[in-house]
């Protein structure tokens, strides 16, 4: 199994950047899926999720809320994967939600992926 890698970069001969591991290719797509709002992709007017709405809650709901959109969106658009745990680690000071997600893989092994509720990436990159 081969992929793209997200984000998407290209290698200094000008060639996409790709991974073949498993759990790096899921954790692009999880990410992939939870940096698009629902309505961006103009073919795939329900692919994406609402976090970006969850974020606009009262704040006893936000957490309720970022874990209803987060597993749903996966459910829904990547259904090999189970949703262990969703966890919303805290509110930072300039207002972005840090969350960590527990993932099982297809082959029944288990990820972790931390996301900041602005940049979506795990190490802190604007993917807009």
């Amino acid at each position: 199994m081969k992929a793209i890698s997200f984000p998407f970069t290209l290698d200094p001969f000008g060639k996409t950047t790709s991974t073949t591991t498993q759990e790096k290719i899921y954790q692009d797509r999880v990410l992939t899926l939870l940096s698009t709002a629902i309505g961006e992709r103009p073919m795939r007017p329900t692919y994406g999720t609402n976090m970006g709405a969850a974020m606009f809650e009262n704040q006893g709901k936000v957490e309720a809320a970022i874990n209803q959109a987060v597993r749903s969106a996966i459910a829904t658009w990547i259904p090999e994967l189970t949703v262990e745990k969703v966890n919303v680690i805290g509110f930072l000071e300039d207002g972005q939600v840090s969350v960590e997600l527990n993932i099982t893989l297809p082959d029944f092994t288990t990820t972790n992926i931390q996301v900041l509720s602005t940049t979506l990436n795990p190490d802190a990159t604007t993917t807009r």
